[in-house]
């Protein structure tokens, strides 16, 4: 093999991860994802909100313990449009706060799929002309999976996809009236039994910052 082939076999094998331990989950992990919301919300209050779907961001830190376990913590938000009953140019939006738990299936190659459990604390809340609505904190929980691909030396970049059910129960309120009429402007505390659950699709890049690899690799 002439010596630009062999440089070149080299750099192709750098950027698939060499030939190495596949170091699927291995590590401290740093990522955001973008994607969207597909509200499956439900309730009384919800019915007359009409939340529709947006566009959602997730900012992760976790660690792989192993090839295979990982745990994280997660901080997503969602925000879109609301075809309100009762105010005009109303908008809505949906924060959560989680700890979640990976398991991946392959420890070999860039490629790991995974599946995903975890819990969170999330609100909810809507804005309009006249009015500004947000819930109580609930807890709720996650569930989904995805798969991420790693790349360059040690695959330490990340790319992923993740798909999750996100749920939570909702069941007090504050709002806040703003008609110009003192008859019934004001803030309000209100029952808000909802259910706000919603499906989270998140396209992710990251890095991992890999421990030293063992003797022997």
């Amino acid at each position: 093999m002439s010596s630009h082939r062999k440089w070149a076999a080299l750099a192709f094998a750098l950027a698939l991860g060499g030939g190495g331990p596949a170091l699927a989950a291995e590590g401290l992990h740093l990522s955001l994802g973008i994607g969207t919301a597909l509200p499956a919300m439900s309730g009384d209050a919800i019915h007359q909100i009409k939340p529709e779907p947006a566009s959602a961001e997730q900012v992760e830190v976790g660690y792989g313990f192993t090839d295979h376990i990982y745990a994280g913590l997660y901080a997503s938000g969602a925000a879109g449009n609301a075809s309100e009953d009762w105010d005009r140019n109303a908008v809505w939006d949906s924060i959560m706060l989680g700890l979640l738990g990976r398991y991946a299936f392959l420890s070999k190659g860039n490629v790991s799929p995974y599946l995903e459990i975890g819990v969170h604390e999330a609100a909810f809340g809507t804005a309009g002309d006249h009015h500004t609505f947000i819930s109580d904190a609930a807890v709720g929980v996650l569930g989904g999976g995805g798969v991420d691909f790693f790349f360059g030396p040690q695959r330490r970049l990340l790319f992923g996809v993740d798909l999750s059910y996100r749920s939570a129960r909702y069941t007090r309120a504050r709002v806040k009236l703003d008609y110009n009429d003192p008859k019934i402007d004001g803030t309000y505390d209100v029952n808000f039994h909802a259910n706000g659950d919603m499906v989270l699709l998140l396209f992710k890049v990251g890095y991992v910052w890999r421990p030293a690899q063992r003797p022997g690799f």
